[in-house]
């Protein structure tokens, strides 16, 4: 859940191994992003609240660039990954691009109900 500590990197391992360098990798592992990466590659997950229940997808071009850079191996590597590699990499990053619990736009609104 976005509500509790994050560890400060995830591992996930791949179905069928990806090719980095001369080297090929079985496992993906991933550092907790910041809000630099947020900046420099955008919000990889779209949460729709309007939606019942909340509607919760990714930005394929974005999440590919936060597999790439959180995973530290370039964007061809993730574009060689196996889909279900791919959307399994999304959806374990998914929680670091959450909002907290209890902070929808409806919950941190100022104006009066």
């Amino acid at each position: 859940m976005a509500d509790e500590a994050q560890p400060a990197s995830l591992s996930f391992s791949l179905s069928r191994p990806i090719k980095v360098a001369n080297e090929e990798r079985t496992t993906l592992t991933f550092r907790e992003p910041t809000a630099g990466d947020i900046i420099a590659v955008g919000n990889p997950v779209i949460v729709d609240f309007d939606a019942d229940p909340v509607r919760i997808t990714h930005d394929g071009k974005f999440m590919s660039g936060m597999i790439s850079r959180l995973g530290n191996v370039p964007l061809s590597a993730v574009a060689a990954m196996a889909p279900q590699d791919w959307v399994g990499c999304a959806w374990l990053l998914t929680s670091f691009f959450m909002p907290a619990l209890g902070m929808s736009p409806a919950a941190s609104s100022s104006e009066p109900a």
